[in-house]
């Protein structure tokens, strides 16, 4: 799997180079420290680049506003049979 860097790129961030959550990712804790150990190697072996990115950019962009009232109106309107 350290090998397969399309794979890997998947579970870290463009903008910080940072791996993502298991929140974010939806592995279990066995599987994400499993993906974090072959992240890990491939960066040491020279597969994936180490980013290193000033203090400002270290954030990554929100992907959506969970509390935005677009959001939740899709789940609050009722379906008409």
């Amino acid at each position: 799997m350290i090998m397969n860097t399309q794979l890997l790129s998947q579970f870290i961030s463009p903008y910080t180079g940072r791996m993502y959550g298991r929140h974010v990712t939806g592995l279990c804790l066995h599987m994400q420290r499993r993906v974090a150990r072959e992240v890990r190697i491939a960066k040491l072996i020279g597969y994936l680049p180490f980013m290193n990115k000033p203090v400002k950019y270290l954030e990554d962009p929100m992907l959506f506003n969970p509390f935005s009232r677009k959001t939740l109106t899709l789940f609050l309107i009722p379906c008409h049979t």
